[in-house]
C-alpha cells in the first residue's frame, strides 16, 4: 500500500511538472508566493495570476543587459549615442508635427511640451524603436534571478500581473518592452502606468503602445506628480574658469552665490554639482530641480543632461 501511494504521488509530481513546462519545484513555489501576495494585498484571483505567471520565461539575455547598459557608458561615448543631429533634427520635425495637442497638454499639466519630446527622443526614438522582449519574461527574470534589484523587480512584476488583469485585452506575447520591462513608446514600467498614466483621448482604454495623445498626457502627468517646476531652469554647464571654484561641490547643494558668478538660479534656490567624464577631461553641471524630477522617470545621470541637452535644442529659436 505504501508503494503504491509512494508511486502515486511520483507520477502526479511529474505530471504536474510536464503541465508546468517542466519548472522546476523551487520555481512554482516561488510564483505561488507571488500568487499569494497578489490576492491577499491586491485581491487577484489565484487562478488568474498563477495562470499568467506560469505563462512566463525566463529571458537570460535581459540579465546580460541590466548588467551592461548603456547609461554606464562614460558621458563622452553615452552622449555620441543618444545626441546626434539626426535625432535632434527628428525631434525638431515631432515637435512641428504634434504643436497642438503638445501645446494644450503643456497648458493643461504645466509641463514643458520640450521636454516630453526629448523624453520620447530617448525611450523609443518616436517609435522607430521596436522593442523585442516579452515584459512579463523579463520582469520574471529579473525578480528572480537578479539579486541586486531583486526587490524593485519583484513588485513590477505583481504589477505587470495587475494590469494585465485589469486589461485583459494584454498578453504576454503582445507586450512587447525593454530588457527590464519597461513597456510602449514613453517606456513606462508597469507601476508607472498604474499610477500615472492618462486616458487623455477618453476612449475607454490606455494605449502607450501606438496612442500619442495618452503618451504625452501620461509622461505630463508623471512629470508633475514627480515634481515638474513649470518653465524653470534644468541644468547649466560650468564654464571652464569656474570648475575648480565648483570642485569640492561635487554631489552637494551648492552654498555658492551662483548669480554673482553669472549662472541662472532654479526657482526653489537650489542646486547641486556633478561631474561628467569624457574621454580626456571632464565636465561639471549645475543641476537644479527639474534635474532630479527626470531622474525619477530614469536614475542615470547620463540620461538625466541627455534629456536636457535635447530639450534645451528644442527650445532654442530656428
Amino acid at each position: 500500500m505504501t508503494r503504491f501511494v509512494l508511486l502515486f504521488l511520483m507520477i502526479s509530481v511529474c505530471l504536474y511538472a510536464q503541465q508546468n513546462d517542466n519548472k522546476t519545484i523551487e520555481h512554482i513555489n516561488y510564483i505561488d508566493n507571488i500568487t499569494d501576495i497578489l490576492e491577499k494585498k491586491h485581491f487577484i484571483p489565484k487562478e488568474f495570476s498563477r495562470s499568467v505567471l506560469l505563462s512566463l520565461s525566463i529571458d537570460n539575455k535581459t540579465i546580460e543587459k541590466i548588467t551592461a547598459p548603456k547609461e554606464a557608458l562614460i558621458w563622452g561615448r553615452y552622449k555620441k549615442i543618444f545626441i546626434t543631429d539626426e535625432r535632434i533634427a527628428s525631434a525638431k520635425a515631432f515637435l512641428k508635427e504634434h504643436y497642438d495637442i503638445l501645446y494644450k497638454i503643456e497648458t493643461e499639466f504645466k509641463v514643458d511640451k520640450e521636454i516630453i519630446v526629448s523624453l520620447i527622443a530617448i525611450e523609443s526614438n518616436f517609435g522607430k524603436y521596436r522593442p523585442v522582449h516579452n515584459v512579463g519574461d523579463a520582469l520574471l527574470t529579473l525578480a528572480k534571478d537578479y539579486p541586486p534589484r531583486s526587490n524593485f523587480f519583484t513588485k513590477e512584476l505583481i504589477n505587470y500581473v495587475i494590469l494585465r488583469y485589469l486589461d485583459k485585452t494584454y498578453d504576454n506575447s503582445s507586450i512587447k518592452g525593454s530588457y527590464a520591462g519597461a513597456i510602449g513608446l514613453p517606456q513606462f514600467m508597469p507601476s508607472s502606468i498604474l499610477n500615472y498614466a492618462v486616458d487623455y483621448d477618453n476612449d475607454c482604454r490606455i494605449d502607450l503602445l501606438s496612442n500619442w495623445q495618452d503618451v504625452f498626457a501620461s509622461i505630463a502627468n508623471y512629470l508633475k506628480m514627480n515634481g515638474w517646476v513649470y518653465k524653470d531652469i534644468i541644468a547649466q554647464q560650468v564654464k571652464q574658469e569656474h570648475l575648480k571654484t565648483f570642485e569640492p561641490y561635487i554631489n552637494k547643494n551648492i552654498l555658492l552665490d551662483i548669480e554673482k558668478l553669472g549662472y541662472s538660479q532654479s526657482k526653489n534656490r537650489k542646486a547641486t554639482i556633478k561631474r561628467f567624464e569624457n574621454e580626456n577631461n571632464y565636465e561639471l553641471w549645475i543641476t537644479y530641480k527639474n534635474y532630479d524630477v527626470i531622474k525619477t522617470y530614469n536614475r542615470s545621470d547620463n540620461y538625466a543632461l541627455t534629456a536636457f541637452l535635447i530639450y534645451q535644442a528644442l527650445s532654442q529659436p530656428n
